[in-house]
């Protein structure tokens, strides 16, 4: 007996329950929700939304997946209501049936994998072509804009990264605003940043030049 007739007949007893339950009574059957099954049903799509509006520019699939979590929740639940033989979908064939759910989207997750917010900020950053404020970062689709003091934490991670990916961050502020600029890297742009750092070393001891010569004419 070969392994595909080896599971065949461990369901054998399955086989007949299931054709079993192909009758009259069950032909247009309609289950109900009980209170437990329907709080559980609610927490679960309210769960949902929560998670979508605080995780902004989710990609389609898991935004899908997440708002549509209580109706795979719901149709799974009465399916084993039904293999129960019950009329009602109780708490309990929710909570089995979220499990698989939760199952789903973990592998979902792993297939589309989300960056931080702030390695997303510092992509789009990358991608400006101007320099561009805070203010105009909650415009963002993955920013919420309501987030005007938030923003600027997301702001000092996408910095860090800037560093250890060797980009150049750039900030100036204009009439108390601060504008923000990324570019990549490239020898004209180091050459540029050497030249200030040398304006700035001449200027550095041409001050302490005339505080010496202060010193010992005064």
């Amino acid at each position: 007996m070969d392994l595909g007739e080896q599971i065949a007949d461990k369901r054998a007893t399955d086989r007949f329950y299931i054709k079993s339950l192909i009758n009259r009574d069950n032909l247009n059957k309609v289950l109900t929700f009980d209170r437990g099954a329907f709080i559980e049903y609610a927490t679960i799509k309210a769960n949902g939304d929560n998670y979508i509006l605080d995780h902004r520019g989710l990609p389609e699939a898991v935004k899908s997946d997440m708002s549509e979590r209580n109706f795979k929740t719901a149709k799974l639940a009465g399916i084993y209501a039904f293999f129960d033989s019950s009329d009602v979908i109780t708490k309990e064939h929710m909570s089995q049936a979220f499990e698989v759910v939760q199952e789903s989207s973990k592998v979902l997750s792993e297939l589309v994998k989300v960056k931080p917010l702030h390695e997303r900020l510092l992509d789009k950053l990358l991608a400006e072509e101007k320099p561009v404020t805070s203010q105009h970062m909650l415009s963002y689709p993955f920013i919420p804009s309501s987030w005007s003091k938030k923003v600027l934490e997301i702001v000092d991670l996408a910095k860090q990264l800037s560093s250890e990916r060797g980009l150049i961050w750039d900030e100036k502020i204009r009439s108390t605003v601060t504008y923000y600029r990324v570019t990549k890297s490239s020898p004209e742009i180091e050459e540029e940043l050497d030249e200030i750092d040398n304006l700035e070393r001449k200027e550095k001891l041409s001050s302490e030049q005339e505080a010496l010569l202060e010193l010992l004419y005064n």
